[in-house]
């Protein structure tokens, strides 16, 4: 969990001057554990804020207190609330009986006005994503979607339509899995995200069609390089075949904005061709 933080916890520190990782997480954990033994957190969300915005207006610094504004107190806090929302989000995951739920739902309703928030979410999801290659997985969204009220549909909308654009990112593995959490997520909201998981499937079948289409034409090429009694060059964007009798190696002369899709249809044409007169030659002989 602390990976798939750091890089995103990082960036916001050393652009504000805040907490290290290192430290956030630290503060995260004390707090973290300190809300743990709230039953009722939704009540508490006031009085927490209070608490920590008080501890993070001053920073103490080669032995002096240094005073903060208000503003850098908040962020502070939101840094460590939303660290503490992932902890327990993680934590609740693994246990049947989901004890921090309410703790989560409070942590997110408590960071969602933040203006940092939706940047936060989107840099952890991309390192959130990459992990998943490694096999380390955290579902925020799930639980993002959880905290949105029930009749706030736009929201969700934009949650999941998020989630899509990031995973549209990266590769054909990474899609299909995503592809995997839509289905699951429509099962559970009544299919609302039907165009979400439609669009995405959409660009799954594009990569799948473009890496066909790729070694097809591999295929065709090594095709026509065997069909060939004798090395040439071949222009196969003329009206005719231009011929080099003293070639040395096979090299297909071709426009920079040429279509993968033409190219392969013309190298098909020029194999048949080629085909076709050894085949006559064979039957003069």
């Amino acid at each position: 969990m602390f990976c798939i933080l750091y890089p995103t916890i990082r960036s916001i520190s050393r652009e504000y001057d805040e907490l290290t990782p290192a430290e956030v997480w630290h503060e995260a954990v004390a707090f973290a554990n300190m809300l743990k033994q709230m039953p009722r957190p939704d009540l508490m969300m006031e009085e927490l804020e209070e608490m920590m915005i008080d501890k993070y207006l001053c920073f103490e610094a080669d032995g002096r207190m240094a005073q903060r504004s208000e503003q850098q107190a908040r962020r502070t806090t939101f840094l460590v609330m939303v660290t503490m929302l992932y902890m327990l989000a993680t934590e609740n995951k693994v246990s049947p009986e989901q004890p921090y739920k309410p703790h989560c739902l409070m942590l997110a309703e408590a960071t969602q006005s933040h203006e940092l928030r939706q940047r936060f979410m989107d840099e952890v999801r991309k390192t959130e994503t990459a992990e998943e290659l490694k096999g380390r997985r955290v579902e925020m969204v799930k639980m993002e979607l959880e905290a949105v009220s029930g009749a706030d549909v736009s929201a969700r909308q934009q949650i999941v339509s998020d989630m899509v654009d990031c995973a549209m990112q990266y590769d054909e593995e990474v899609i299909k899995n995503q592809v995997l959490v839509l289905g699951d997520l429509n099962t559970q909201y009544n299919n609302e995200f039907a165009e979400q998981e439609h669009r995405l499937k959409d660009t799954l079948k594009k990569l799948v069609k473009s890496a066909h289409n790729g070694e097809t034409i591999r295929e065709q090429t090594e095709a026509l390089k065997k069909s060939l009694e004798e090395p040439r060059i071949q222009n196969i964007y003329g009206d005719k075949n231009e011929f080099n009798e003293d070639a040395k190696m096979l090299k297909l002369m071709l426009p920079a904005d040429a279509d993968p899709a033409e190219i392969a249809m013309r190298i098909a044409e020029q194999q048949q061709k080629q085909i076709g007169k050894r085949a006559e030659n064979e039957k003069d002989s």
